[in-house]
C-alpha cells in the first residue's frame, strides 16, 4: 500500500464518518471538495489497479453524499498515471504465485508412495474371491402422532350495554364584571375620564373611581370602598338598576368630604366588590400639605 493512497485512505474514513452523524461542521462541503480534488490529483502519482478502483469508488460514495445535500458536485473522473514517471504500469490482473521446488519433492514422494500401496493390494486380492457385501435394513423412520385439535369454543352472547341518557347541562349565565379601574378628577359627560393619575396635589376635594361593567344583573350587589393609610374611611353599597344602568357600559364612584375641605394627604386605595368577592382595585395617593415658611422682616 503506497503512503499516498493510506493518508487518502485515513482522510476519507474520518470525513465518511462525519457526514453519517446528524451534527455536520460548517466545513463538511468544503472537506469533501478538498478531498474530492486530492483524490483526482493523485491518479497521477497511484499506479496500482487495486488502490486507483478504490479511490474511484470513494469519490463515488462522497459525491454521493454532496448531491443529497444540495451540493456542487466538482470533477469525479480519476487522472490516469504519470507516463515519464512510471515508464512501466503493472497488469491489471494478479501475479501468479511461484511454487518453492521442496513442494514439487513432497508431492512426487507422496505419488510413489500411494502406487506402492495400491499394487500389493491388487496382488493380495489375486489369490482369494471377494466377499459379498453385507446389506444394511434401512432404518425405520417412527412418525410422530398428529396433534390433537382443540375443541372450538362454544360461543356466548354478549350483553348489550344499555345506553345511559346524557345530564341536561343547563346554561349558566355568565359572571358579571368590573374592569379598567381609573382614578380621575373628573367625568365628561360621554364618561370618559378627566385629568387621570395616581398622585394629586394637596388642595384636591374629589375623587372620581371610574370603571367598566358587563354581564351584572337586576338587583345584583355591589359595594365601593375607600381606604386611607390601609384604614376603611368610607364604604357604599348598592342593588344594581339594569333598567337605569343597563347590563354593560361605563359607571363612576365618587368620594369627597360633605363639608367641602381639601382631602387629607396620604396613601389612598379603592376597591370595587360584587356579592362580597372583589372584582377591581386602585392605590393613589394625594400630597399632604406643607406650608411655606415665613420670611423673616
Amino acid at each position: 500500500m503506497s503512503q499516498i493512497f493510506d493518508t487518502l485512505q485515513r482522510r476519507y474514513r474520518d470525513l465518511v464518518s462525519q457526514g453519517l452523524t446528524e451534527e455536520r461542521g460548517k466545513s463538511f462541503p468544503e472537506d469533501v471538495n478538498s478531498l474530492m480534488n486530492d483524490i483526482r490529483l493523485a491518479g497521477e502519482g497511484i499506479i496500482d489497479p487495486g488502490e486507483r478502483s478504490q479511490l474511484r469508488a470513494y469519490m463515488r460514495f462522497l459525491a454521493t453524499i454532496m448531491s443529497e445535500a444540495g451540493q456542487e458536485l466538482p470533477k469525479i473522473d480519476l487522472l490516469p498515471p504519470d507516463k515519464e514517471r512510471w515508464s512501466t504500469l503493472p497488469a491489471a490482473t494478479g501475479t501468479r504465485a511461484v511454487i518453492p521446488p521442496w513442494v514439487w519433492a513432497l508431492v512426487g514422494a507422496a505419488a510413489l508412495v500411494i502406487a506402492a500401496g495400491l499394487v500389493a493390494r491388487a496382488s493380495s486380492s489375486l489369490g482369494r474371491a471377494a466377499a459379498p457385501p453385507t446389506l444394511t435394513p434401512p432404518p425405520t423412520t417412527t412418525l410422530p402422532p398428529s396433534p390433537t385439535s382443540p375443541p372450538a369454543p362454544t360461543a356466548t352472547n354478549t350483553p348489550t350495554p344499555t345506553p345511559t341518557a346524557a345530564p341536561t347541562l343547563t346554561a349558566q349565565p355568565p359572571s358579571p364584571a368590573f374592569s379598567g379601574l381609573t382614578i380621575a378628577l373628573g367625568v365628561s359627560s360621554s364618561g370618559e375620564p378627566l385629568l387621570t393619575g395616581n398622585e394629586f396635589d394637596w388642595n384636591t376635594k374629589v375623587v372620581y373611581a371610574v370603571f367598566d361593567y358587563a354581564c351584572v344583573q337586576q338587583d345584583m350587589e355591589w359595594s365601593v370602598v375607600w381606604s386611607r393609610n390601609e384604614q376603611e374611611i368610607a364604604r357604599e353599597n348598592h342593588l344594581w338598576d339594569v333598567a337605569r344602568d343597563g347590563a354593560a357600559g361605563t359607571q363612576w364612584a365618587i368620594y369627597f368630604d360633605p363639608d367641602g375641605s381639601v382631602l387629607s394627604g396620604g396613601a389612598y386605595t379603592v376597591s370595587l366588590y360584587v356579592d362580597g368577592a372583589l372584582q377591581a382595585e386602585a392605590a393613589f395617593r394625594i400630597r399632604y400639605y406643607i406650608p411655606s415658611p415665613t420670611p423673616t422682616p
